[in-house]
């Protein structure tokens, strides 16, 4: 795995991280305030998907696997209840885990990333996710 893709991992480790403090309250209120119809939901998603394809052949992979296994440990942490006529806190979670990983790669622009992200940012601020991130990188190196 390069540096680039440690970072990215080390974001997306930070935001599952913090997911896990948000309560039943807070996941409610997040997946009641997202529409299904939301066509500018799914687009995000598409080019959160291409825009990891676009790093090239030998990094698409190591980012196909860092991004399933992310994905795999917010399934295990938040339940799947989706509401009738809204996404559930799990599917926006997995969501915004993708725009943190396609997050600057030249297909993947900054309103994609706020769309995907969004539903979260007001209870946990990229900032802080991305200090933890580099906190832990350094940690790690030490």
């Amino acid at each position: 795995m390069d540096e680039e893709l440690r970072f990215r991992a080390a974001l997306v480790d930070s935001f599952v991280s913090r997911l896990r403090h948000l309560t039943p309250k807070q996941l409610d209120e997040i997946a009641t305030a997202h529409r299904l119809d939301d066509k500018f939901y799914g687009l995000a998603l598409e080019l959160a998907g291409e825009a990891t394809q676009l790093v090239g052949r030998d990094r698409a992979s190591d980012f196909e696997v860092t991004m399933r296994d992310r994905l795999s440990e917010v399934e295990r942490i938040l339940p799947r209840e989706p509401h009738a006529d809204t996404r559930g806190a799990c599917d926006l979670a997995k969501g915004a885990v993708q725009a943190l990983l396609a997050r600057d790669i030249a297909s993947f622009n900054a309103g994609a990333f706020a769309k995907l992200y969004g539903p979260f940012a007001s209870h946990i601020t990229l900032a802080d996710v991305e200090n933890d991130a580099r906190l832990n990188l350094r940690r790690e190196a030490r």
